[in-house]
This record gives structure tokens, sequence and C-alpha cells, in this order.
């Protein structure tokens, strides 16, 4: 592996056949130019491609806190100034830059910018969530502080955009009975993580307790009843997004790991062999919307339209559109599962 520029500069990114990469990248100082290094599955070494870095001069150093993966694409992002991103597995990759939404940008990173700031995906979608006080104060004890989520989307083919998802004031939160159950105080949490497949639920942390949020309806929905223990971090350090990670577990990995309670009624055992039909279904139908790569091929030429012999310009600007896929939206999966679910139910009461 080569020297570790920083922890937060190596991320990984999967296929859905089961291909994946490893990847570093180092931003030199003054952000004129950059070095990806790469290892790929059933490879037998690391490949370094040196590649221009689109960083705008303003005279200041990159400040790694941390990279995530989105289909093929990896965003690494600085939490004080905005994201760098590329297609991880293309021969000659190009690097993009992305600011932070509206006026997010500040001057300089941190000492605990991860405590208030995240860029995480949830459910195959790039979000950026901020903890804003009121006033610029610190943030603790201010009722107007706001929690706020930005959804990364694509605007034209020439660039994307960033759209205000929800924004949640504590005092909200506070008020609510969910929130009094707890008998936490009426104090700005840290930020700890995203659900990965429910943008709505965000979790934080305060007093050494987690507790997860449906952030549009202002409401506690889980809270630990115990204290949080960092795994080889000295106490106190808080349960933030830098050293918190959010799983989306299969249910037999969950069950191994003794995540979810099961029971040996006939309704569990039941609602489980439904629950392993409808994954079953729904893994069917991902199936079946893939395609030879010849197909594929001249179905993704035509949607974006290509004409003419590939150029740098022409690169940048297929890395620049979002990723092409055939998966369901969210809204066309979830109303396909209510009906594979509908029609178990039926077919259930038929054998009955």
């Amino acid at each position: 592996m080569p020297v570790n520029y920083s922890v937060g500069s190596v991320g990984l990114v999967a296929s859905y056949d089961g291909d994946y990469t490893v990847a570093e990248l180092e931003v030199d100082k003054g952000g004129e130019r950059a070095r990806l290094f790469r290892f790929r599955a059933g490879g037998d070494r690391w490949t370094q491609n040196d590649l221009s870095c689109p960083l705008p001069a303003e005279g200041r150093e990159w400040a790694p806190a941390g990279v995530v993966a989105q289909k093929k694409t990896l965003w690494w992002f600085d939490l004080s100034w905005g994201l760098l991103s590329c297609d991880a597995f293309v021969a000659d990759p190009v690097l993009l830059f992305h600011k932070l939404p509206e006026d997010r940008a500040l001057g300089m990173a941190r000492p605990d910018i991860h405590t208030h700031r995240c860029v995480t995906v949830s459910r195959r979608e790039l979000r950026y969530v901020e903890i804003i006080p009121e006033d610029g104060g610190d943030g603790h004890d201010k009722e107007a502080a706001t929690v706020s989520m930005w959804t990364r989307r694509m605007a034209t083919p020439a660039g994307w955009e960033w759209d205000k998802k929800y924004s949640m004031r504590f005092k909200e939160l506070w008020d609510d009975d969910t929130y009094k159950d707890t008998g936490l105080p009426r104090k700005v949490p840290v930020l700890s993580a995203v659900c990965p497949s429910n943008p709505d639920l965000v979790y934080f942390a305060l007093e050494q307790r987690l507790f997860g949020v449906d952030l549009p309806v202002h409401k506690v929905v889980e809270a630990a009843d115990e204290a949080h223990e960092l795994v080889n971090m000295p106490w106190p350090a808080p349960a933030s997004c830098r050293y918190v990670h959010a799983w989306n577990l299969p249910p037999w990995v969950a069950r191994d790991l003794d995540l979810v309670r099961f029971s040996s009624s006939d309704e569990d055992e039941d609602q489980t062999e439904e629950l392993d039909e409808e994954e079953l279904v729904k893994l069917g139908m991902e199936a079946a919307m893939r395609m030879d790569p010849s197909t594929l091929k001249s179905e993704v030429d035509n949607f974006y339209d290509y004409e003419g012999p590939p150029s740098p310009e022409r690169e940048v600007m297929r890395q620049m559109r979002g990723p092409f896929s055939f998966w369901l939206t969210s809204e066309e999966a979830d109303a396909d599962l209510m009906e594979v679910h509908r029609r178990i139910m039926k077919k259930r009461r038929r054998e009955e």
C-alpha cells in the first residue's frame, strides 16, 4: 500500500457483480496536482494516476475528513470546503470539485467540525448534514439551533446542485414527549450518523448516549439505555460521524451478530419467511433488469446521446452526469414491495 496520507483519504467502492476498488487520494499542497492510488479486486499491485486537481485557487490546503462511495463514484470531502469526486473504475479518472451547499464553506477546517457536519450516502444518494447554531454560536444551549440536510442532485448536464431536504429546530424536538421520555437535557447533541436506508432517520449522541430521530416529524424513534463506548478511543471522545459508521446489515448477518431478537413462535417464523420471500422477489426484480454488456452499452449510449469519438471534454461531462442505472427509484421500489407483500398475504389466505 502507498504511504498513507490520511485515513480520511482512503475509500472502498464495490460494484454489484462483486468487483471492488480501494483508493487513496493525495492532494498536493497548493491543490494543483493530485495522485490517485488504486487496488482492484483480482490485482496484485497498486496503480497510480497523476491527476489535475480542480480545487479553486484560494491559497488553502485540502483538509481530508473522509470519503464515501455512491455507486461507482468515490467522494472525498473537506467538511470546511467541498468535495472531490471521480469514477473509481475507469482507466483514466477525472477529478471534479463540488462546493458545499449554499454558504456553508468556512475559511479553514476546525478540529471539532466532525461533531456537527457530515457527508454520507443514504438511499443511494449523497447527503450533507449540518447542525447550525444561531448567530454563529458554539451550538450549546441554543434553542434556535437547527439541523439541516441537503441532497446532491443533477441540475443540468453541465453541473450539480444541492437541494435542501429538510430543517429541524432542536426546540421542536425537545418539546416532544418522545424526547422528554429519554431523560436527556435540552442541549444540542453531537451529529453521529445517518441511516443508510432512510435519510429521515439521523443519529445523535449526548451524554454518552446514542439516539435516533425522525427529523421531519421531530420525534425520537430509537434511544440507547446505556452509555456507548467507542472502540480504541479514549473517553470522552464524542461519538461523532468521524467515529460512528452506520451499516445496513443483511438480516442473516444481524442474526449472527445477535443484533435482533427472534422467537420460536409460529407467527414470528411466518413473518421471517414472508420477509425472506419479499427479499427474494426484490432481488429477482433487480436481476431481471440487468442486461448483457452489448445491450447495456447501446442503451447507455442512446440515453446520453453520444455522437462522435470520445474526447477529454466528453469524459468530464460523462463523470459529471448522474450514474446511469436501471434500478428502481425509491418510490417505485417501495410500491413494488407493497404489491409483493399484498400478493403474499393473499396467497397465504387462500392456503389457510
